[in-house]
């Protein structure tokens, strides 16, 4: 083919954040009694010497003063000016006091934070779980102390590598730039002596605080019971006393990490609950049932002790017979994988089956199968192409619960047609095509065993004809060459799509300026920034699992992560096909754009139930309420979140919304 290129656009090379390698600090072993400062080059001699992202502004007099020309904070970020020490070594459940003093000319916010190092092997995690902001007045010296219990960051071993940093950026608010003087740094580690003496005061706290909480009545049973450490709200359901044994739901990662009663290890569930034997806990004494989540990081304890039926003002107990209300059914999934067929999965509680708990399944509202247990059923001899809207519901005697409902399209066979004349050529001379589109988008959720990510990723999907077939406008056959994804970060970033400054030359590439020698990507101007890229997909990006439809398009995904620093802003995404004609290239539209914000993804994956799992679904809800990554997303954004919803999925492929990757993050075809 002759090397032509018609409306093809720049090519650009791929881009990455590169982290340069960090030396770690080796362990260090003090003297019983010493507190121990961790900080070096105190006195700002020789700088940067220890220090780091130092802005280029600043001078220091080597006796214990540093100054900084700090500029104006509008719209930045906490960290565009900072100051840093990393490779700082805690140990869980040691205690910690961060120190500094700071002069501005001008009154505004600064940040001290002790946090994971997220470029260095660790999560981002902030050790300081509050009071981390602090103000200023001008010309006036002001010291910020802040003394901790270092806790274990999920996903990072002990000897995790933090970061003290001061962040000067926009702390809040806007902030003029001003001339900050920094004195007095420290961050020690408290003496055992002192780390022993805090603990106790905290123990004996708790202790009282748990003494103080009130017995409640196990309903049903002889049994009371109390969660400890004003932990309700993470108790979901129960405990819920079922006769043989005591179902429990928590809000927390699961499978869990351990359960022990008593100290004695039990054997975990598949999910984020726990069914406790009665007779383990009916024996006249107290006992703790303890279960800590995926990660070894958060615990929820729950003491119970058995009360004479003379003492009990609670019903005698029962027995499985007793249950008279049917549980309601949880995770259903509906998939369609044969041509007339799809297949109906769900989960209940195995204590209501024992009951005599039994199922019904509805299709377009019609009942159309009972079932005696929770599990798969496939149904076969549907309409192919149909959608069929799938209910299952619980029944236990005359009562029947409202059910779980799920959508889905029943798969047709492959039809073989002449092209469509569904691709035109728009007024600004560009070709679009409504058979060119973005598909869906999916988050990142299932992350291994003590691999959870605070750096969140999601998928873009796109559809376009398959390679090598026919697509026709204004009455001329093109050939499809290639197909792949452009994206634009708008400077929106407040959540909310109305104040967005995105046209649609933002996803029009530079097509005018080819660059031979490389692999399709591309690079194009865009009116909000230059912020518009473009990426041809490989056989690694096609998804197996939606090209097995044989509907004549090929489904391709891009893999994008790192992008924090961008959370909110609003990304604009559409699918584009290189075509051929006549040995010329050209370049065929998506007819629309999708448009979306991480946040507005996860809430929909959370609000709608469609994690995979417990661990996805902690994971969104983590993220939406800044227990991931603190001050991430803004009290202020429209999904930003406070409330924990009850756990339930049903596939995490987010429809018609989208997201991106710019400048700091990775764009992988596939992964």
């Amino acid at each position: 083919m002759k090397n032509k290129y018609k409306k093809i656009l720049a090519v650009a090379t791929a881009f990455a954040v590169a982290v340069a390698g960090l030396m770690i600090q080796p362990n260090r072993t003090y003297a019983d009694g010493e507190e121990v400062e961790l900080l070096t080059n105190r006195l700002f001699a020789n700088m940067p010497d220890g220090w780091n992202d130092l802005p280029s502004t600043c001078t220091g007099d080597g006796a214990g003063n540093l100054t900084v020309s700090v500029p104006a904070s509008v719209g930045t970020s906490n960290y565009s000016t900072q100051l840093t020490k990393k490779n700082i070594q805690l140990v869980p459940g040691k205690y910690y006091t961060a120190t500094i003093t700071l002069t501005s000319t001008v009154a505004r916010k600064f940040q001290l934070m002790i946090q994971s190092d997220g470029s260095n092997g660790g999560n981002w995690d902030q050790q300081q779980y509050n009071d981390y902001t602090f103000s200023v007045e001008a010309n006036t010296p002001y010291t910020f102390t802040k003394t901790f219990k270092a806790k274990k960051n999920a996903g990072v071993g002990d000897d995790n590598k933090h970061i003290y940093g001061l962040m000067m950026g926009r702390v809040d608010e806007d902030a003029d730039a001003c001339t900050v003087t920094i004195s007095n740094v420290s961050f020690t580690q408290l003496s055992d002596e002192e780390c022993s003496s805090r603990d106790a005061v905290e123990q004996e706290s708790i202790d009282a605080a748990n003494a103080a909480r009130p017995w409640l009545d196990l309903s049903g049973s002889n049994l009371k019971y109390k969660i400890l450490d004003g932990k309700d709200s993470v108790v979901t359901v129960g405990p819920r006393y079922d006769g043989a044994s005591i179902y429990i739901a928590y809000n927390l990662a699961g499978a869990f990490s351990s359960v022990t009663l008593d100290g004695d290890a039990k054997t975990p569930g598949g999910g984020a609950d726990y069914n406790l034997a009665t007779s383990d806990v009916n024996d006249g004494n107290e006992h703790t049932l303890t279960v800590v989540d995926y990660y070894g990081v958060n615990s929820v304890s729950i003491k119970f002790k058995y009360v004479a039926p003379e003492e009990s003002s609670s019903p005698a107990a029962t027995t499985t017979s007793a249950i008279t209300e049917p549980a309601e059914v949880f995770g259903l999934a509906v998939t369609s994988t044969a041509v007339g067929q799809i297949e109906v999965n769900w989960g209940a509680n195995p204590t209501y089956e024992a009951a005599g708990q039994t199922y019904k399944i509805y299709l377009n509202g019609v009942e159309s199968r009972s079932a005696t247990t929770a599990g798969l059923q496939t149904f076969t001899g549907l309409t192919p192409g149909a959608s069929v809207t799938v209910k299952v519901t619980a029944i236990l005697g005359i009562n029947e619960t409202s059910g779980q409902t799920a959508n889905i399209t029943v798969m047709a066979p492959a039809v073989t047609t002449t092209p469509v004349e569904t691709t035109t050529a728009s007024s600004d001379g560009t070709l679009t095509s409504n058979d060119i589109a973005i598909q869906g988008f999916q988050i990142k959720t299932n992350f291994p065993e003590g691999a959870r990510s605070t750096n969140v990723a999601f998928r873009a999907i796109g559809k376009c004809p398959s390679v090598g077939s026919t697509i026709t406008v204004s009455g001329q056959n093109y050939t499809v060459e290639s197909h792949g994804i452009i994206l634009t970060l708008d400077p929106n970033g407040d959540g909310y799509r109305k104040n967005d400054e995105y046209t649609k030359a933002d996803t029009l590439l530079d097509f005018e300026h080819p660059v031979e020698g490389q692999q399709w990507s591309y690079i194009g101007s865009s009116s909000v920034g230059s912020f518009t890229k473009g990426y041809i997909s490989t056989s690694k990006a096609l998804v197996a699992g939606l090209n097995n439809r044989n509907d004549g398009n090929d489904y391709y995904v891009f893999t994008i992560s790192g992008i924090n620093a961008y959370i909110t802003r609003t990304f604009h995404v559409r699918a584009f096909a290189i075509v051929t004609k006549d040995e010329n290239r050209y370049i065929v539209y998506g007819a629309k754009a999708a448009a979306t914000s991480v946040p507005q993804i996860a809430d929909n994956i959370y609000r709608n139930n469609k994690s995979s799992n417990i661990q996805g679904h902690q994971y969104l809800f983590d993220f939406l309420s800044n227990t991931l990554v603190a001050n991430l997303i803004p009290t202020t954004n429209p999904y930003y979140r406070t409330t924990p919803i009850e756990y339930g999925w049903d596939g995490n492929l987010h429809e018609e919304e989208t997201t991106t990757k710019f400048d700091g993050m990775t764009f992988v075809p596939g992964s």
